[in-house]
């Protein structure tokens, strides 16, 4: 029964000009040292250091009403001026409105709230007549 022997010979390779080139052979790549395979592990979230946008206005309404696609959704707006929408509670009204979409909205104009004897009014219009 004869082995074979392993022989590393040199690969070569010859250019277009016609040199002759000696390949060195690859080496193994070390593994990364210190590094850990990713987990996934719930985050916790932080406390926002922001001021919810609509604490610094006058006459803020307790719920606001949107439509979109045909279905009515509704956000309540907490004491605080932070806006809760699908059991989750935003600083503005562009993240509550996102959390309704699924996409960036301008909350100002999405949401609106119900005024006595005049119907339903934007959120912009509040934002205006506090500037």
């Amino acid at each position: 029964m004869t082995q074979k022997k392993s022989t590393t010979e040199p690969k070569t390779t010859k250019s277009a000009d016609g040199k002759t080139w000696v390949m060195p052979e690859a080496k193994p790549k070390a593994a990364k040292k210190g590094k850990k395979a990713a987990t996934k592990t719930p985050i916790e979230k932080k406390p926002s250091k922001r001021t919810p946008v609509l604490a610094s206005l006058e006459g803020v309404p307790k719920e606001l009403v949107a439509t979109y696609k045909g279905a009515p959704y509704s956000a309540t707006v907490n004491p605080d001026g932070t806006i809760t929408v699908n059991g989750k509670t935003f600083n503005s009204p562009s993240r509550a409105g996102k959390e309704v979409t699924g996409r960036e909205v301008d909350g100002w104009t999405f949401w609106s709230y119900e005024v006595e004897g005049q119907g339903l009014r934007r959120l912009d219009t509040l934002r205006k007549e506090n500037t």
